[in-house]
């Protein structure tokens, strides 16, 4: 929603030496967030080279984030994940937007659809995929890019 309302911003965030979590980085990936950068004794150092590489286009994540970034992406892209029962293009967009952790009011303001809309795609999405839930689809899904 932030990158809606200020086009053209590059998002950075600063976050403290513990997180370490690849999952935790790669929400901020799917929130639009384009660097990464911890609060260490380097940081300083390591901001200055974040800005200068996102002003010039680039991401600041770590490797390892970014193609597990990449090979969920590609999942989703690929269908494998609903063979049986291909996905309508609402679902897969709306696939993408959960897989990105956003609630469904907050897919629905995206897209500009109710919130019962969104609730039912992804009833669709559950009954396609034969899950029980978000958790259920998540685990499918970083299962399937390993």
């Amino acid at each position: 929603m932030l990158r809606a309302r200020c086009p053209g911003s590059k998002l950075l965030a600063l976050a403290p030496p513990e997180m370490k979590r690849d999952e935790k980085i790669l929400e901020l990936l799917y929130a639009g967030v384009e660097g990464l950068v911890r609060f260490t004794d380097r940081v300083e150092e390591e901001l200055a080279q974040a800005v200068k590489t996102l002003m010039a286009g680039g991401l600041w994540m770590p490797d390892r984030v970014i193609r597990e970034y990449v090979r969920r992406t590609n999942l989703l892209l690929d269908g494998s994940l609903h063979p049986e029962s291909p996905l309508t293009a609402r679902e897969t967009q709306i696939l993408q937007l959960v897989v990105r952790h956003l609630s469904n009011r907050e897919i629905g303001g995206a897209l500009e659809i109710s919130e019962r809309t969104v609730k039912f795609h992804v009833s669709n999405i559950y009954s396609k995929t034969r899950v029980q839930g978000r958790r259920e689809l998540m685990s499918s899904i970083s299962s399937m890019a390993d």
